[in-house]
């Protein structure tokens, strides 16, 4: 019934949270610097780059409690 596989949804959540910290290098600033949008979003408001890390966050999160759940039902 699950669409995604947990597995993709850690490797996607850690890819996520490695971009967000490495965003501010690229502008010449030190790890897991905030940057934030300058025009607001619909619903959101200003985004910024700790909204980007705890989606990473929340997907690793939800994909090893899935993977743990996952492999408890099979044995």
């Amino acid at each position: 019934m699950l669409r995604v596989d947990p597995r993709l949804m850690v490797a996607f959540g850690l890819m996520t949270t490695l971009v967000s910290g490495m965003l501010p290098f690229f502008s010449g600033q030190p790890f897991l610097t905030s940057l934030w949008s300058t025009f607001p979003a619909p619903v959101i408001g200003h985004a910024g780059s700790p909204l980007l890390f705890d989606t990473g966050v929340y997907l690793v999160v939800a994909g090893m409690s899935l993977l743990i759940i996952f492999s408890l039902m099979e044995d």
